[in-house]
């Protein structure tokens, strides 16, 4: 289960949940919709052709830069990883579309997957089912997948009267967590499996008519997300199925709280505004654990317990001056319950470090491999890139 960064946006709260790879009386339902899925476009492949190049130098995390789709100067962002190191990818000509790609790892090329359309990738699972979003206008969305090494994309289907629908997490099943927007602009939470094609199953929610988003679901169908009560205070929930109820995840005192990832073993990532930025739970029916007040994007967790994402601190004098970054800095880190948070910039080869990257994770596999955007001084773009570990440690700073 690999998940990428999504900004979940409601009116009254902006929460920061990590996708994987996120009870009440009112249940959501829909009128019938398309039980199959609409072909897309095929992908094209790019024509560089070259191996990522590997930093060594050393102990610790190695620094692979992945290729792009092109010879066409982008910024390229790693957005999953499976087991068999494939990465999905996304690029972006400045001030241009953004496309999706995918990295063959057996290759070492890179293939354009929406060639021509405007997309966001957002997910790939262990056996290399990757997810995306295609925007259909300049504020609609279409959830689509590809299956492992495919190029051409299936649409999920969606429900009669939605404008929009979106993808935030996939399991090894290939089951999909995502929401689609009716009429009204509400956003409805579902479960799609991507086998059978069936319409999507509604999750309840604690309000009828509440914005809510599931933010993950694990191998075992269990879901958590996050709900907007009311447009005044957002809720961590948790589904044990798509068929089931919600209930509310213990704790929570503050008014901003929601769940971003749940581990096959149960383990639960999110965040609470009530003098602590971050929590956990150690499962679903688990206390809440507050364990840091730094503003924190987490980028994905893996089966080991290894979470990944970047620390954010204000600038003091100086700033990069480099055109990504614009009024935060980010300290990449890896973190597990027993060990706490290590700086990942302190886990780099020696060579690596020497190249000075400022690095983004996004997801890790089961192996250790993290998958990441980063930079270096000097470079007017992102490259998409891996850090390949081997045994080291370090503190965060």
């Amino acid at each position: 289960m690999k998940n990428k960064n999504v900004i979940i946006v409601f009116c009254s709260t902006v929460f920061l949940a990590g996708l994987i790879g996120c009870g009440g009386n009112g249940a959501g339902s829909g009128a019938t919709g398309p039980t199959t899925g609409t072909t897309g476009n095929t992908g094209t492949t790019g024509n560089t052709t070259t191996t990522g190049t590997t930093n060594s130098g050393g102990s610790g995390y190695t620094v692979e830069v992945l290729p792009t789709s092109s010879s066409t100067k982008v910024d390229n962002s790693a957005s999953g990883i499976d087991s068999a190191g494939d990465v999905l990818c996304g690029e972006q000509v400045i001030g241009a579309q953004y496309y999706t790609t995918e990295y063959s790892a057996s290759t070492k090329k890179t293939t354009s997957l929406t060639p021509g359309m405007n997309s966001r990738p957002v997910a790939m699972n262990d056996n290399g089912l990757a997810t995306a979003n295609i925007w259909t206008t300049s504020s609609t969305t279409k959830a689509v997948f590809w299956k492992p090494g495919a190029t051409v994309y299936t649409a999920l289907p969606t429900l009669s009267g939605w404008t929009s629908s979106a993808v935030t997490s996939v399991n090894n099943s290939g089951m999909v967590c995502g929401y689609g927007t009716n009429a009204s602009g509400a956003f409805v939470p579902v479960v799609w499996n991507s086998t059978t094609l069936a319409q999507p199953t509604v999750l309840e929610i604690d309000k009828s008519g509440d914005p809510c988003i599931p933010s993950c679901i694990n191998d075992s169908g269990q879901i958590v997300g996050t709900e907007d009560n009311s447009l005044t205070q957002t809720t961590a929930l948790y589904w044990s199925s798509a068929a089931a109820k919600p209930t509310s995840l213990a704790g929570q005192s503050g008014a901003a709280a929601g769940a971003a990832h749940i581990s096959n073993t149960g383990f639960i990532i999110g965040y609470d505004q009530s003098g602590a930025e971050n929590t956990y739970w150690t499962s679903p029916t688990g206390s809440e654990t507050k364990f840091t007040t730094q503003q924190l994007t987490w980028g994905g967790y893996n089966d080991s317990g290894e979470g990944v994402g970047g620390v954010f601190e204000r600038f003091g004098k100086a700033r990069p001056a480099v055109r990504p970054v614009s009024g935060m800095e980010s300290y990449p880190f890896i973190w597990t319950q027993s060990a706490g948070f290590s700086n990942l910039n302190n886990l780099l080869t020696s060579a690596s470090k020497a190249q000075s990257w400022t690095i983004f994770p996004q997801a890790i596999n089961n192996k250790g491999v993290i998958a990441a955007f980063g930079y270096k001084p000097g470079d007017t773009n992102y490259s998409a890139i891996l850090l390949v570990p081997s045994s080291t440690s370090g503190q965060m700073r």
